[in-house]
C-alpha cells in the first residue's frame, strides 16, 4: 500500500525536522539549569 509508506516517510521526516529544530534551539539558546 503506497499511501501507508508515504505517511510513514512523512512522519519520519517530520520527526527529523523537529529534532533538528530542537538541537538548533538548544545550541543557540542554551537552557541554564
Amino acid at each position: 500500500v503506497r499511501g501507508l509508506v508515504n505517511k510513514k516517510h512523512v512522519q519520519e521526516g517530520h520527526e527529523q525536522v523537529q529534532r533538528a529544530l530542537l538541537d538548533y534551539c538548544l545550541t543557540s539558546y542554551p537552557m541554564v539549569p
